[in-house]
Formats: structure tokens, C-alpha cells, sequence
């Protein structure tokens, strides 16, 4: 049976849950060090920040046992034996059986304590610090949660980002309306209800006035769906839409799936609304017929794109009574623009299309941009990573004052210290997303994927003899097209991309 004398290699591992003090994981990192350096063992540190409530989630844990397994050291040291993980019955058991069968041992400093797997009493000790540590957790998890609720409850936002109409007043913890992005949502509700325009015109039109749409690239129609019936701009929260972890694949965690719509919760009045509730009825009675009753018949590939060289009119699109082929009109307002076939539009959107991504294949200038905004969506992710790790700081303080662990004082002055460092945070994190924005989301690769899809898109739809989508595609990527035709019939086209 190894024994204490027998190490020589060892792997320091150190994991901060999030919300804790980072000052702890030093202090551990420090006490580890001490001990490895007082046997004169060698050691390698593994550190990492993440909840203990499952493996697969700690990528660093992770790799210690995947180093342990092959045997490469002689015992892990962990300043506490819950840092190696508080999760379910099979992550202890993985835990367990990974230590016992390279015969590894667990060193714990605090106190200082030799666990072997192969001894029955170190197992029957590890065992019961594993169900210590797994129902400390979970009531932890339990009073957090019902924190969570109770601050929804009381209107607080406590979701990821807010939504696109509002900003996080990071004091109140609620929602306060962005003016701007206000601003488009009423234009976006006009267009719908007081000038009937679809969803994939009214994105068309946002596209035009170059107005980014909430992930900072183009409007789409589905967008446009999302943002018209989202009942957040009503003033309330609707939450217990799901349950279960969307990001595991894990086959304990429950389940992700979606709650049925007559469960969910919804708390009123939790800050400004942006719409009315008769506004919402509206929109929702007018979707609900678009559904049932479409226009697509009615709807040419050109509608509402080719405009007037000289007055910019839209000019309409109509069969010839010759042929039944697609005409474009005469300019009826100024007379000085003649129609013609819409097949030689057509031909323009398509070479249009190649030249450009021809262009945009010559260009190089991506890459410098690219790393430029990787780099800067790295820090502010960062950021936003400490940022939450000081509100769970609050939350922390909150609950051990509830519990006893801090005084009045205590409690107040270590959260002054928490707002203060996230003032700061706060200023950093706004100047960084204001340089970030001001990119374009948009690189030449993508604009060179967007043409691609574009023309094997309207290349199906022709094929199916759907106008409708081909109309949906055309508004979707071009902003006009500029037909001219004078008196002695030389034909220009000019196609405006988005």
C-alpha cells in the first residue's frame, strides 16, 4: 500500500467557485506550495474557476483525471477535499474509481490528511465527506434559487442580456427602456399594423436605413417575428419557459425540454412597457391571418425593388400582354424612364452578384479585423465573467448574513466593496462594447457565404416557382435596383446590395 514516504510527484489542484473570494484561491494555491515544498515533492498546478457540481463542466478537472489515470502522479494535494468536486453519485464514483485503480492518493492540507483508496477507513472517510459536501451544495444551490425566484418575483431581471428594447440598471437590478432601440421597435410596430407591411419588408426597410438589428448584423424576417410578438415589451417577464441544462450532454442533469406555455409563469408590470397590451393583441390577430391567409400569389420576384433612375419612384411590375412575361412599367411620375423585360434585371442581380464576390474573394484585409475583434470579444467576455462573479460575491454575502456567518457590518462594508469594483467594471465593460460595435459584424468570408446561399436560394425557389421567397431573398440582401431606360433604349441597371 503506497504510503506518505513513498511520494515523490504530485499535482496540486486548486478550483474558486464562481462568486467566491479570489483572495481564497491564493491563500490555497499558497498553503498547497508549503506543503509540497516541506516533503520536498515535485508538483504541477492545476487551477481553474467553475462550480463543483459536475465533471464535464471543469475542463481542468478533467485533465487531472485524465493524468491520473495514466498513472503520472503519486498523489493529488487539494486544500479541501470538496474542491475536487461536490456532483452526483456517478462523478464521485468516477472520482473514486479513477484514484483507486492508479492507486493515486488524495492529500488534503486543512486539515492535513492522507487518503488512500485501497484503505478501507480512508473510503469510508471520503464517502462521508462526499455526501457532506454534495448536501452542503445542494443546499446552497437550493437557497440561490429560491433567491432567483424571489427576485423575478419582485421584477428584477436576473436572465443573461436584456432584451432588445433595454438596458440592465445594474442598482435596481431591473430593466429601464434604451431610448434608441425603443425608437425601432415602435417603427417596426407602425409598419406592421399601420402600413401592412410583412416582416421581411420591414426588415428590408430597417437594412436600408442601416439600422443593426439586436446581434449587430441584418434584420430578417424571423427577427422581425421574434421582436413583434416578444411579450417582455408588454412590461412583464415570463419566465419557467424551460427546464433542464441546455448546454449538457450529461445523461444525469435533467433534461432540457420545454415547458407546456400553460405553466409558465409570468410576473406584470415588472418595468416600462414599450407596446400596449391592445398593440400585442393587434399584432398577434394580424399574424395569426397573414398565417392562414398569404399574398404570395400576388407577389412578383421584383415587387417593391426596382426603382426610377431619375425619380426614384418604384416602378411596377407587370405581365405583357403579348407574351405574359414579366414587364417593368413605364416611370408614371416622370415620365422620363422607360420599362422593359425583367429578365435582364434578373441577369444584372445575378452578375452583380459574382463581381462582388469576386471583389470580396481579392480583399485580405479580414484577418487583422477579425483577430482585432476576437481579442476585444475575449476581454469583454472577461469582464462580464467578473462582473457576474461580484454580483454572485453580493449574493454570497447576502446569504451567509441571513445565516449568521457575517454581522450587520461586516456584511454592509463587504458589499460596498462589491459595488465599487463593479462601478468600475461597468465603466471598462461599456467602452469596450462601444469599440466592439462600432465594427461591422459582418466579414468578407460572411458576405461571401451570404451571396453563395443567396443564389442557391433564389436558384431552388426559381425552380419551384415560389415569387414569394425569391421576392423574400432579392429584399433580404439588396437594398434597390436602379433601372434606366431613355428614349434612344440604352438600358442601364444598377443593383445596391445590402
Amino acid at each position: 500500500m503506497k504510503e506518505l514516504k513513498d511520494i515523490k510527484n504530485v499535482a496540486i489542484y486548486l478550483r474558486r467557485s464562481r462568486g467566491e473570494e479570489s483572495e481564497d484561491l491564493i491563500k490555497h494555491e499558497r498553503s498547497s506550495i508549503q506543503v509540497c515544498e516541506k516533503y520536498g515533492w515535485s508538483y504541477t498546478i492545476y487551477k481553474e474557476i467553475g462550480s463543483g457540481d459536475s465533471i464535464e463542466a471543469r475542463p481542468i478537472m478533467c485533465e487531472l483525471l485524465d493524468d491520473v489515470g495514466i498513472g503520472l502522479y503519486d498523489a493529488v494535494v487539494v486544500t479541501y477535499y470538496d474542491r475536487l468536486g461536490r456532483g452526483s453519485g456517478t462523478d464521485q464514483d468516477i472520482i473514486t474509481n479513477v484514484f483507486l485503480n492508479s492507486n493515486t492518493l488524495i492529500i488534503e492540507t486543512t486539515p492535513f490528511t492522507v487518503y488512500n483508496m485501497e484503505d478501507e477507513a480512508s473510503e469510508e472517510m471520503l464517502a462521508f465527506k462526499q455526501f457532506m459536501a454534495r448536501r452542503d451544495y445542494k443546499n446552497i444551490n437550493k437557497k440561490l434559487t429560491h433567491g432567483r425566484k424571489m427576485a423575478v418575483e419582485m421584477g428584477r431581471w436576473v436572465f443573461s442580456s436584456p432584451p432588445y428594447g433595454y438596458d440592465y440598471d445594474r442598482k435596481t437590478k431591473k430593466l429601464e427602456i434604451n431610448d434608441e432601440q425603443a425608437k425601432v421597435l415602435r417603427m417596426i410596430y407602425d409598419m406592421y399594423l399601420n402600413e401592412n407591411m410583412s416582416s421581411n419588408d420591414i426588415a428590408w426597410s430597417l437594412n436600408k436605413q442601416q439600422i443593426p438589428s439586436p446581434k449587430n448584423t441584418l434584420w430578417t424576417g424571423a427577427t422581425i417575428l421574434q421582436q413583434l410578438k416578444a411579450e417582455v415589451t408588454l412590461g412583464h417577464i415570463v419566465y419557467n419557459k424551460t427546464k433542464g441544462n441546455r448546454k449538457s450532454n450529461s445523461t444525469i442533469k435533467k433534461k432540457f425540454e420545454y415547458v407546456p406555455k400553460n405553466e409558465w409563469k409570468t410576473v406584470y408590470n415588472a418595468h416600462q412597457a414599450i407596446k400596449t397590451q391592445e398593440e400585442h393583441e393587434r399584432i398577434l390577430k394580424t399574424i395569426k391571418e397573414n398565417n392562414t391567409h398569404t399574398r404570395k400569389n400576388n407577389i412578383n420576384v421584383l415587387s417593391g425593388v426596382v426603382k426610377c433612375y431619375n425619380c426614384n419612384s418604384t416602378l411596377p411590375i407587370r405581365k405583357s400582354s403579348y407574351d405574359g412575361r414579366d414587364e417593368i412599367s413605364n416611370c408614371s411620375k416622370c415620365k422620363q424612364c422607360k420599362g422593359g423585360r425583367a429578365e435582364l434585371v434578373m441577369d444584372a442581380i445575378y452578375e452583380s452578384a459574382d463581381t462582388i464576390k469576386m471583389a470580396l474573394e481579392n480583399i485580405k484585409n479580414d484577418q487583422l479585423k477579425n483577430r482585432e475583434k476576437a481579442a476585444l470579444l475575449k476581454e469583454i467576455e472577461k469582464l462580464d465573467a467578473k462582473l457576474d462573479t461580484q454580483y454572485k460575491a453580493i449574493e454570497n454575502i447576502e446569504l451567509w448574513f441571513e445565516e449568521g456567518r457575517y454581522s450587520s457590518d461586516k456584511a454592509k462594508s463587504k458589499i460596498k466593496e462589491r459595488e465599487e469594483k463593479i462601478y468600475e467594471l461597468e465603466n471598462i465593460v461599456r467602452k469596450k462594447r462601444e469599440k466592439f460595435e462600432s465594427f461591422s459584424n459582418m466579414t468578407n468570408t460572411d458576405r461571401i457565404k451570404r451571396l453563395d446561399e443567396f443564389i442557391g436560394r433564389m436558384k431552388k425557389s426559381s425552380d419551384e416557382n415560389d415569387k414569394a421567397k425569391q421576392n423574400s431573398y432579392i429584399k433580404n440582401i439588396i437594398s434597390e435596383i436602379i433601372w434606366k431606360r431613355t428614349e434612344w433604349d440604352e438600358i442601364e441597371v444598377m443593383v445596391n446590395f445590402l
